[in-house]
């Protein structure tokens, strides 16, 4: 079993659009390989701009991203998969 390719994982244009995006190198350039909207890594203005994280989230012995919402009224967990991210579950915040 071959092991995971590394990824950069970013939150591009967390106000408008909230773009969730994975990158892997490609020769001497990153190159796209997965994008997902709706989400978001801080709220505006805020000094903390680091609200969203990678950890194993389901168990599965890969890592997941655990984000906000661009609403910022949930925390979502998204799975990397061939296809893109998938989102496997929400978390309403009160």
């Amino acid at each position: 079993m071959s092991s995971p390719r590394l990824e950069i994982i970013v939150v591009r244009t967390p106000h408008i659009g909230g773009i969730v995006e994975a990158y892997r190198l490609s020769g001497d350039r990153l190159e796209l390989v997965a994008q997902a909207g709706g989400y978001s890594s801080h709220q505006l203005g805020s000094a903390n701009l680091d609200m969203a994280l990678l950890a194993d989230a389901d168990g599965d012995g890969r890592l997941d991203v655990v984000v906000p919402t661009q609403s910022m009224d949930e925390i979502a967990l998204l799975a990397r998969t061939s296809e893109g991210f998938e989102e496997l579950d929400r978390l309403a915040l009160d």
